[in-house]
């Protein structure tokens, strides 16, 4: 059905038309970079911390972990999909779909299980993105002032609760940019002076 509705000729040439593809594009590669933000460079924080004498190898772990959250996505999507609530007016994209889909086949259960993986998973973005700002704003302060930091994490993290999630997707869009641009330029420098640190070893 998602094949068949991009290149159904009706369906494309609308989007044609009406900038349709330019929109899908948009919202294709932001939600891509927000469900797998991992990718564009905050990862690589905890995992330059490693303690490991293969960087290759904790690389490859690194971009794994970032696939598995596009995969969590899909999987949601096709979910939503195949029980068909998408059809459903009443139900905002989002979580709600996802629960309603799975409650449609495991009554309450369902729901507690999407209610506890969000949980999970906001709480661990929480530590997470705390844990990894923490550790640029020491390194630019020289570890000074490292209470500032907290608060400020703090209160961001409270007034993000009582926030319109639209203005905080709408604000995420725009700050993954600065997160990106370094870390793009950052690979192709590496790619330019340091080839053979890119190069995995032989193998027997």
């Amino acid at each position: 059905m998602i094949f068949l509705s991009s290149l159904h000729p009706k369906e494309f040439g609308v989007g044609v038309t009406v900038g349709g593809v330019v929109a899908a594009l948009r919202w294709g590669v932001f939600k891509g970079m927000q469900s797998s933000e991992a990718g564009i460079g905050t990862q690589t924080i905890p995992h330059s911390m490693a303690e490991t004498d293969d960087p290759a190898n904790q690389g490859i772990l690194a971009m794994l972990s970032t696939y598995s959250a596009g995969c969590v996505c899909l999987l949601s999507s096709l979910v939503t999909l195949i029980t068909e609530t998408w059809l459903d007016p009443t139900l905002s994209l989002g979580i709600e779909m996802v629960a309603s889909s799975f409650a449609l086949y495991f009554s309450q259960w369902g729901v507690a299980l999407v209610i506890l993986s969000a949980f999970l998973f906001a709480f661990g973005t929480i530590l997470g993105n705390s844990f990894n700002g923490s550790v640029c704003y020491t390194y630019v302060m020289n570890h000074r002032f490292s209470l500032f930091y907290y608060v400020g994490t703090v209160l961001l993290v409270f007034f993000g609760c009582l926030a319109d999630v639209r203005v905080i997707w709408a604000l995420v869009d725009y700050l993954l940019i600065p997160v990106a641009i370094p870390h793009i330029l950052s690979i192709a420098y590496l790619n330019y002076r340091q080839k053979h640190l890119l190069s995995l070893p032989a193998t027997d």
